[in-house]
């Protein structure tokens, strides 16, 4: 009989086909955490582990571009790359492990899914802001440096996601 990989785990071996079970081990840590938190607190969890990742696998130089929305940030780091695919792909696994109905019910909760690297995750992330609007989105993301700095790798461009993102950085960093 052969043994088929959870969609968790098949995701993690299709995104990071080299790091995928230190990524799926990491994952389950952070489902072990989380999963009778609610999403405010998981959100807290999940933004510490994404900023430690940051500071772990970028240098301050390559932090400084991403915010700055320099070269490093619109692909010319290999380093932001490697780090915006490697917790995209775990937060994705995180949400796929926690097997929760779609319908969200906090800017936290819609954070991660617009974060998620699953398509699915991210159309319903965006339903959420369409129905809510940014407000929201942005008063949360501007408690939690990691998701706005990794917000900040998805959005490299000028858009206003960009924009909104560099904001609620660097709120999150200042405490205001």
């Amino acid at each position: 009989m052969i043994d088929l990989p959870h969609k968790h785990e098949a995701f993690l071996q299709d995104q990071l086909p080299h790091g995928w079970r230190l990524a799926l081990d990491l994952s389950r840590d952070l489902v072990r955490r989380s999963e009778f938190l609610p999403w405010s607190d998981r959100a807290r969890l999940l933004d510490d582990f994404v900023w430690q990742q940051a500071r772990k696998m970028l240098s301050n130089e390559e932090i400084t571009a991403v915010v700055n929305r320099l070269n490093h940030s619109h692909g010319g780091s290999y380093a932001v790359l490697e780090y915006a695919t490697t917790c995209g792909a775990i937060l994705t696994s995180v949400i796929l492990q926690l097997k929760e109905a779609a319908d969200l019910h906090s800017p936290h909760q819609a954070m991660a899914y617009l974060l998620s690297r699953d398509v699915e995750h991210q159309q319903v992330g965006t339903r959420w802001v369409r129905a809510y609007g940014v407000d929201a989105l942005q008063g949360a993301m501007s408690t939690l440096p990691g998701f706005a700095f990794l917000f900040l790798t998805a959005y490299a461009n000028d858009s206003a996601e960009s924009f909104m993102a560099r904001d609620a950085f660097f709120a999150a960093l200042l405490g205001v």
